[in-house]
């Protein structure tokens, strides 16, 4: 855990941060998902992804429809649980 202290004015704050768990990206894709799925892991939508990799945002959609697929989630929301889940649980997939 980080602590960092700052002031405003007369008071002083304190942020407390802990580091996110490293993503394990799962065994079975493919360069192109493996690549899409790191880039939304660090935060980046779709467009983001797109304009970075060169590609069209439905060349996007379809590779990490395909990923969806492959891991057995409908969503951003359920691959990340699936992917702590892992991580907390030690059943991390060799990168």
């Amino acid at each position: 855990m980080k602590s960092t202290r700052f002031e405003v004015g007369a008071e002083e704050y304190a942020v407390l941060s802990h580091p996110l768990p490293r993503w394990s990206l799962p065994a079975g894709l493919t360069p192109a998902e493996r690549s899409v799925l790191a880039a939304i892991l660090d935060g980046s939508d779709r467009a983001e992804v797109a304009a970075v990799r060169g590609v069209s945002r439905h060349t996007v959609d379809n590779q990490l429809t395909l990923v969806f697929r492959k891991l057995g989630v409908r969503s951003r929301e359920e691959l990340a649980v699936r992917l702590v889940g892992d991580v907390c649980m030690g059943d991390e997939a060799e990168p």
